[in-house]
């Protein structure tokens, strides 16, 4: 590319011009964080259901579990 940003092939005249603001991401939402209690925590799937209708307008959510919950073993 030249130093203008632009490119030209041969008899078809073809122009690229890049333009960083219109290729930009868009901001970006923080995803939402759950404190749960230990009572709310003690059926986690049912805790998870629960908070569902928050969630769904995003893809991914952090739920920190109370720090005396000891995730299960099955083996």
């Amino acid at each position: 590319m030249t130093g203008s940003d632009e490119l030209q092939i041969s008899s078809s005249k073809v122009i690229v011009k890049w333009r960083p603001e219109e290729a930009r991401m868009p901001d970006l939402i923080d995803a939402p964080v759950f404190y749960p209690t230990e009572k709310e925590f003690k059926d986690t799937l049912k805790y998870i259901s629960s908070i569902r209708e928050k969630v769904e307008g995003y893809v991914i959510c952090r739920i920190v579990p109370p720090s005396s919950w000891k995730p299960p073993c099955p083996l």
